[in-house]
């Protein structure tokens, strides 16, 4: 629900919100968009927003109140310089920026070739012998070096980047696959790490999988699992 309070002032209610990072995502957004230059007769005219953002919270005395917060939040925005966006809460606001900030840059990893995939063998035990590999991700971030999943996965799980980065892995181990069948050194199985994230639509995930193993003439054995 947007509402506009007066001149430059809008509000927006944003409901069913269960992971501050929501609202610092769509925040961005907005500024992003309203960063465009707008044509006006013949005239580019470009302008920045400044947005403050405050969570409901049992312990709020009403709206009036949480309004308030919003306020104070966008007054620190403006404190900073504007274009930007600031939570009510520093500690809250420092935490949902670095989301924000690590699912944006990772976005950029996917179109610019920064992530690679590691193979780890999978061995029967009672003989040593390799009947498998499992498809291991890791980010090779341009300043903070190779990074483990554990570091970005569940801020892509929470952000919605996990979607573009699974098809991602899925796509490059088929690749790999179909290199190793080429030249006869293909392992019994392949496994892949799904994220439960992409099983909420099972179909788009059966599409791209089913997609993936056509356009590189692989077969299975292939395995996913969560």
């Amino acid at each position: 629900m947007v509402s506009r309070f007066g001149g430059d002032e809008f509000a927006i209610l944003l409901l069913d919100v269960t992971d501050p990072a929501t609202a610092g995502d769509l925040a961005a957004r907005i500024g992003k968009v309203l960063a465009a230059p707008f044509s006006i007769k013949g005239h580019k005219v470009r302008i920045t927003s400044s947005i403050g953002i405050a969570l409901y919270s049992p312990d709020l005395a009403g709206p009036e109140a949480m309004m308030a917060e919003a306020d104070l939040a966008l007054y620190g925005a403006k404190d900073e310089g504007r274009n930007c966006y600031r939570f009510h809460s520093q500690d809250l606001d420092l935490e949902v920026h670095e989301r924000v900030r690590v699912a944006d840059e990772l976005r950029v990893a996917v179109e610019q070739g920064e992530l690679e995939l590691y193979y780890q063998p999978q061995v029967e035990l009672s003989t040593g012998r390799i009947i498998g590999l499992e498809a291991l991700i890791r980010w090779n971030h341009k300043t903070r070096g190779l990074l483990a999943p554990a570091s970005f996965i569940p801020i892509a799980e929470r952000t919605g980047a996990i979607l573009p980065l699974g098809h991602w892995v899925f796509e490059e181990a088929c690749r790999q696959l179909k290199l190793w069948r080429d030249e006869g050194i293909a392992p019994p199985v392949l496994s892949v790490n799904v994220s439960g994230v992409q099983f909420k639509g099972s179909s788009d995930l059966d599409r791209e999988i089913e997609a993936s193993l056509t356009r590189w003439g692989v077969t299975p054995p292939i395995s996913s699992s969560s």
